[in-house]
């Protein structure tokens, strides 16, 4: 028996999509379960929540392409009747939300690429520390430091083995 195939399978691998796939456990992973008898949602959770929804029909009707930032976002909603300013406003810092691409393991975004990977929308401010943020496709927003965002957004430095 031959598995010559399994070997050209290997070498030809595609690292990006096995990024993609770390990426999506890394989400999983820090998004949690949910729920639960202790969880409860706040107005802010659900006010974020229903405009990570909003980016979610942007790349339906742009070809899965992010929103570049918040006023993409903003005024693609407006003029299709899905939202209004104050939606894109948080209730807690009163600042509009903020758009970033996640980082892939690290590696530097490139060109089309980079506009189809996931993003965080998080507040500006946030309160006490902490800021409601919504990770990739999610639609349930949670707190997170600041250290956390600044994490996902520019990805673990790299630690070369001596």
């Amino acid at each position: 028996m031959r598995f010559s195939y399994l070997k050209r399978f290997r070498q030809g691998a595609d690292f990006a999509a096995a990024v993609r796939i770390s990426v999506l456990f890394l989400v999983a992973a820090l998004a949690g379960c949910g729920g639960g008898a202790g969880s409860t949602t706040s107005p802010e959770a659900e006010h974020i929540g229903k405009v990570s929804a909003l980016i979610g029909d942007f790349k339906s009707a742009n070809s899965g392409n992010n929103p570049k930032n918040i006023d993409d976002l903003k005024n693609w909603a407006i003029k299709n009747g899905k939202g209004e300013d104050k939606d894109f406003i948080s209730t807690r810092d009163k600042e509009p939300y903020v758009i970033a691409p996640m980082a892939a393991g690290g590696m530097p975004e490139m060109g089309a690429m980079a506009s189809k990977m996931p993003i965080i929308l998080h507040e500006a401010t946030g309160k006490g520390g902490k800021k409601f943020a919504v990770i990739g496709s999610g639609t349930k927003g949670s707190e997170m430091s600041e250290d956390a965002i600044k994490g996902l957004i520019k990805g673990r430095p790299n630690v070369s083995a001596k």
